[in-house]
């Protein structure tokens, strides 16, 4: 048997052979590759997950979320804060011009305030 024969009797064994093996490195890094630590958003996740998991009550993991991002807000800085999504709704309702508690609907034409109605029985 010639020695190109041979090269090309075994080249896809031997190439075959390597994929096999690279895959299964692959997944075995993949299992024990993390050393366990976590950083960043990572940590969060993780905590999250492991109470999901492993938590004796049922638990409302988007409730904990809300609850957690003004903490985590409030230590950037003392004046950042995290506004959430009814809070927005709520806010951007107001300048709208729904004012509750002034007694009147209005507008904004660049910078002034152009009052259309007064709401009957208002202060």
């Amino acid at each position: 048997m010639s020695p190109e024969k041979k090269i090309k009797t075994w080249l896809p064994l031997w190439v075959g052979l390597g994929i096999a093996l690279g895959i299964l490195i692959g997944s075995i890094y993949s299992q024990f590759g993390n050393t366990g630590k976590v950083d960043g958003t990572g940590k969060i996740d993780a905590i999250f997950n492991y109470i999901n998991k492993s938590y004796v009550d049922t638990v409302n993991i988007r409730q904990l979320v809300e609850e957690a991002l003004p903490k985590i807000v409030q230590e950037l800085d003392p004046h950042s804060a995290y506004i959430s999504a009814s809070e927005m709704k709520r806010l951007n309702e107001d300048l709208e011009g729904h004012f509750s508690g002034i007694g009147v609907s209005f507008y904004v034409l660049s910078d002034t305030i152009v009052v259309t109605s007064i709401v009957p029985g208002g202060p």
